[in-house]
């Protein structure tokens, strides 16, 4: 049986990897060999297919991948596959068209307003104009602060950004957000990453857009950010989890970074008793912020691909300090974890192309290292004692 693996929709994603495979449920252990001929409209190989990097399999098993940004747009292709036992000279014949989509014609996108602060002041994104043949778009922003939260583990070469609208990439805008801070060394600067893509996923890219999001001396109470959400929007409890632990992680670092310890106004020694003290009440600050924001997710709904996207990259950025992450936290973590594993079925993957299923799984393969790095740290945590709660959180993070 002759079975689509991923890019099965009505027409191919050009930009997203072919994969068929043939499969004998009743051949044994006898070996079978292929052989796969790709024609287009003039009846023969068209030159895109005939470049060395065109597939990873190559035309003579079986089973066939064909790589990404190797089909052109808007063409149409004849495939043909004679398969039969490496010892017999029977063949079975399959034959079949496909055509790739198009690519999403670009439009305009703005951001405002371009300058803000740190969990206070509220963006919007809107976009215009975008248009495509099968008409049907859908709009995914990301973000890229410049910090250290993006894993790539897997064969494509496209880095995973957190996203802010998973749940709503139906929609051209996205209304009053908060922002974590920007990236210090560059002017405090966030880039807005934007992708509009067809009803088959190809897309276009509008990366022009950039925010200032800057710290200030406030101190933000995380409850009160938190009371006007609806707890059951998992988008919108994402976003401000997201936030907050951007910024926790500013303040991390500047904890992790401070080496001036308090001295005595009398003997001008250094107090040890009272820089202990310190570092014990900041440790706690930050691992009870740590537990807050991921008991926030661990209530959200998980159910599919929008919330395993959102909730992954949430929880790689609130999670990525382990000597911060106590027992409850872990555990917390943990079970989400398990939740979203539970997304990671073969339908899924169909239905979605092998490549954006490898960039979407980037942040919780990120989530699962964070929890293992807990235990080699953990002994750390315990010489600087064990936490008090607090809720507050400076988002002055210089």
């Amino acid at each position: 049986m002759l079975r689509c693996i991923s890019n099965c929709e009505e027409k191919l994603n050009f930009m997203d990897r072919v994969i068929y495979s043939f499969d004998c449920e009743d051949c044994g252990f006898q070996r079978l060999t292929g052989l796969w001929t790709i024609n287009d409209n003039t009846g023969k190989v068209p030159p895109e297919l005939e470049v060395h990097n065109a597939t990873t399999t190559g035309f003579r098993l079986p089973s066939l991948v064909i790589n990404r940004n190797i089909l052109l747009e808007k063409k149409d292709y004849t495939f043909y596959l004679e398969v039969g036992y490496a010892d017999s000279l029977k063949r079975i014949k399959f034959k079949f068209i496909k055509s790739t989509c198009s690519q999403p014609t670009p439009g305009v996108c703005y951001v405002y307003p371009t300058e803000g602060y740190v969990l206070e002041t509220k963006f919007k994104i809107v976009c215009s104009d975008w248009t495509d043949s099968d008409q049907f778009l859908s709009y995914t922003f990301c973000y890229d602060d410049g910090k250290i939260q993006r894993i790539n583990v897997s064969s494509t070469p496209t880095l995973d950004y957190p996203i802010l609208n998973a749940a709503s990439t139906d929609q051209p805008s996205l209304i009053n957000f908060m922002m974590g801070p920007g990236d210090p060394n560059n002017d405090y600067k966030i880039k807005i990453l934007i992708k509009v893509s067809g009803k088959y996923q190809a897309y276009t890219e509008y990366n022009k857009l950039f925010i200032n999001v800057r710290p200030n001396n406030k101190l933000v109470n995380v409850t009160d950010l938190v009371n006007g959400i609806n707890m059951n929007d998992t988008q919108s409890v994402a976003n401000i989890v997201q936030a907050i632990s951007s910024t926790v992680n500013k303040n991390a670092a500047s904890f992790y970074n401070n080496t001036l310890s308090p001295s005595n106004e009398f003997s001008g020694m250094v107090d040890n008793d009272a820089v202990l003290l310190k570092k014990q009440q900041e440790l706690s600050n930050l691992q009870n912020l740590r537990t807050n924001v991921i008991n926030l997710l661990g209530n959200t709904t998980i159910n599919d691909l929008s919330s395993f996207k959102t909730i992954g990259d949430a929880l790689a950025i609130s999670s990525q300090n382990p000597m911060e992450l106590i027992p409850q936290s872990q555990q917390q973590a943990s079970n989400i974890v398990t939740r979203m594993a539970k997304l990671l079925t073969p339908d899924n993957l169909k239905s979605i192309g092998a490549d954006k299923f490898d960039i979407i799984t980037q942040p919780f393969l990120k989530s699962i290292s964070n929890l293992l790095q807990t235990n080699l740290k953990q002994s750390l945590t315990n010489e600087l004692g064990h936490p008090t709660h607090q809720t507050e959180i400076s988002n002055h993070v210089e």
